[in-house]
């Protein structure tokens, strides 16, 4: 305004502490309305307060940001440094730690506000199915929860969650139910589902649950025995192959047994291998050795022709000159190799 040649002129028109002074900001910024929303003149870009919590973003800025982003995103240089820098970010310990706490908060709030909203748990769903019918996509989040619920204690610890919803809101019952009501409704998932029904191996597995439900635990432990089929010594063995860096699939076939019966035994699924099982530091090691060799037996670039096109790359050459040289076969292995799979 004084560089305009205007003098604001201020005046006192409230006296109070300070919670009752940010009350009357509140009310006035309502009342005279506010230039970004179109409902008033002020300047303000919150409703008034500390922060900028509840902050109402207009929609004409929210398309500013969204163009804005979109612009940086499809500059290849930009997009480079941001998943540079988000890697560098996520290898700090301190950050990463500090980030995962954020998201646990906000997500209580993000899940409370989904859950009030019809349609945004409409576009959620949308969101995620689109998601997950990325092969690579649905295949990591597998394999995060094949690990995840081999931990007994974590799958214990959501078997009470599950249990204590039912007994805390009566209506959760209720509402399961009218979910699964309507999704029947759906004749492609009503047929999926009866296909599921209809298959006697799923069905012989369901009855020998609900019978094996009724009996005592000495009586599960004694049948749980009888079923096993592998002995204490190869079910030992199995593991400390797998400890060993050996894949599911090489114990397996060692042991002439299905990968699904090494992979349960290997991580204690089932009450006839749950006794002696490795540290969940361990497993996770193991896995982590077998993904790394994995990921060297498939690559497709020599040491040296990583070597050289890290040089290419410190030099300012772009990734679509270096696919044209003979030796770079595969852009995306390239990303892989120059920013370790995050990409």
């Amino acid at each position: 305004m004084r560089r305009n040649g205007f003098e604001p002129e201020v005046r006192l028109l409230f006296f109070g502490n300070e919670n009752q002074c940010k009350n009357e900001e509140k009310r006035l910024i309502a009342i005279l309305g506010r230039r970004d929303l179109g409902t008033g003149p002020l300047v303000n870009f919150t409703a008034g307060g500390d922060g900028t919590l509840d902050r109402i973003v207009a929609e004409a800025e929210r398309q500013k940001l969204r163009v804005a982003a979109e612009q940086q995103w499809r500059d290849s240089s930009s997009r480079e440094k941001k998943i540079a820098g988000i890697i560098r970010s996520w290898r700090d310990s301190l950050i990463r730690e500090s980030r995962l706490q954020g998201a646990k908060k906000a997500g209580v709030t993000i899940r409370a506000r989904i859950a009030a909203d019809p349609a945004a748990r409409v576009r959620l769903s949308k969101q995620i199915k689109k998601a997950w019918a990325d092969p690579k996509y649905r295949e990591r989040g597998r394999e995060a929860m094949r690990q995840l619920m081999a931990d007994p204690a974590i799958r214990a610890r959501l078997a009470n969650t599950i249990r204590q919803k039912y007994i805390d809101d009566p209506s959760y019952k209720t509402r399961v139910s009218q979910t699964l009501q309507s999704r029947y409704k759906n004749e492609s998932f009503r047929n999926r589902m009866l296909v599921i029904a209809r298959n006697p191996l799923r069905r012989e597995k369901i009855a020998a649950k609900a019978r094996l439900r009724k009996h005592s635990e000495s009586t599960k432990e004694t049948l749980s025995e009888l079923q096993r089929k592998l002995t204490e010594e190869n079910l030992q063995f199995a593991r400390e192959l797998f400890l060993a860096d050996h894949s599911i699939a090489a114990i397996a076939k060692r042991l002439n047994v299905s990968f699904t019966l090494a992979y349960r035994a290997i991580y204690g699924l089932r009450r006839a291998y749950a006794r002696g099982v490795p540290s969940r530091d361990l497993v996770s090691d193991a896995i982590r050795r077998h993904r790394e060799a994995a990921a060297m037996a498939s690559r497709k670039l020599s040491s040296p022709d990583v070597q050289a096109m890290f040089e290419l790359r410190r030099a300012g050459m772009a990734f679509a000159t270096i696919d044209e040289h003979r030796w770079a076969k595969d852009l995306q292995g390239m990303w892989d190799l120059l920013f370790g799979g995050a990409g």
